[in-house]
């Protein structure tokens, strides 16, 4: 794999953090989260956490050596579901630590809100992380109006997609950066290593909590049917966890098809996650919701192409022919067909596997530091941004085959 390509303004390496003093508030720490502040600290920032969440919805397996310099507070697990107090322990953090840069994850909570008005009393400058789009619910004005009381403290915001961007100019708001909800790609291609398997020996996965929204038991039909069809010998690999997986097993437990080549491997930790797909021959994810799909950064990162719904955030960054294909999340035949291609037709896998390498730099950990650079330049009045007006709506990155814009 190639080395990290570097960005536009270069926040990271030239160190545009320095002396900087970054709080990051979010519900629970995840393994993207680390990634990012590992990428401001590497900028030369002072980063501190500060986590008002514990879900059994989301698991994560953090970076032992991470945590051995990154300063962590989690909530008190002794406070039990007495959230709002863990909330209101960053507005402690807030005060001890009195950041230069406060940068809130998600703007619907009170405690997010209450988080961004104190950090400007405290002179701090606020920005907000969004992935939330239009589709993601069924919108209602009235019910907006809120929002705009609960985003008026932050001076800049980081959009996950172009969705994203999209919903925070239907309020107004115009000092946006897309972040790509980016992550370490080095570190994903580190915890992968050097599998060496053959196109033949490939077999499809799909991560995902088990859940309505991810859609599996569609995801299963399709599996099937795909299975009648090209007599493939392919395995699908079902990583995670959660309420649905009684009837996955039960559907599974119908067809002798799936009972023999459908496997459900449970929860898989993020840092053995990467070597799982890196030996894998496609991602496939057929949710029905979904904000973005950080999983397929990762498939990218270790050169494995993805099959996504249009209704994945991520999907802005999906080329059909170029890095994987785009399926709809109601009709099988797109997902069918995307199957039947992969598995057959080694030259278009390997035509894929060559646009990974593009796509993942696109969402790697630097392109969330330049963005959170852009957004607070642009705050101070600065002219000095050599990008594109965020302030107007873009269509979603496209690229050839040679890896030009």
């Amino acid at each position: 794999m190639p080395g990290r390509t570097q960005s536009g303004e270069n926040g990271q390496e030239r160190g545009a953090f320095a002396g900087r003093k970054v709080l990051y508030v979010c519900g629970q720490v995840g393994v993207p989260d680390e990634d990012r502040c590992r990428a401001l600290m590497v900028a030369g920032a002072d980063v501190r956490i500060s986590s008002y969440l514990h879900s059994e919805d989301y698991r994560w397996t953090l970076d032992k050596d991470m945590q051995g310099r990154l300063t962590i507070r989690r909530p008190s697990q002794r406070w039990g579901r007495l959230g709002r107090l863990n909330s209101l322990l960053v507005l402690v953090d807030l005060c001890r630590f009195r950041p230069d840069i406060c940068i809130v994850y998600g703007y619907q909570r009170i405690s997010s809100f209450l988080a961004a008005v104190l950090s400007r009393i405290l002179g701090a400058q606020a920005v907000s992380l969004n992935d939330s789009g239009f589709e993601d619910y069924r919108r209602f004005i009235v019910f907006d109006l809120p929002k705009l009381l609960l985003l008026a403290p932050y001076g800049g915001f980081l959009a996950a997609t172009e969705r994203a961007r999209g919903y925070l100019h239907y309020f107004g708001k115009g000092n946006i950066a897309l972040y790509r909800c980016a992550i370490d790609i080095e570190r994903v291609r580190g915890d992968a290593g050097s599998p060496r398997v053959s196109y033949e020996e490939r077999d499809f996965i799909c991560v995902a909590r088990f859940v309505k929204k991810k859609n599996l038991l569609f995801l299963l039909d399709a599996y099937e049917a795909f299975l009648l069809r090209s007599g493939s010998d392919r395995r699908l690999q079902l990583c995670g966890y959660g309420v649905e997986e009684p009837a996955l097993r039960a559907r599974i437990a119908q067809s002798a098809l799936l009972r023999a080549q459908v496997d459900i491997l449970g929860y898989v930790g993020s840092r053995e996650l990467p070597a799982l797909i890196s030996a894998s021959l496609a991602l496939v994810l057929a949710s029905s919701e979904e904000q973005f799909g950080i999983v397929a950064i990762e498939a990218w990162a270790v050169g494995v192409p993805v099959i996504v719904t249009r209704a994945c955030g991520v999907s802005e960054l999906v080329q059909g022919g170029l890095n994987g294909h785009l399926i709809d999340h109601r009709d099988p035949e797109p997902l069918i067909r995307a199957l039947q291609l992969m598995a057959s037709s080694e030259a278009h896998w390997q035509a894929l596997r060559r646009g990974t390498v593009i796509t993942a730099a696109l969402a790697d950990a630097p392109v969330f530091v330049d963005a959170l650079l852009s957004v607070l330049r642009r705050a101070k009045g600065s002219g000095t941004v050599e990008e594109r007006d965020d302030g107007e709506r873009h269509p979603p990155f496209r690229y050839s085959a040679s890896g030009s814009e």
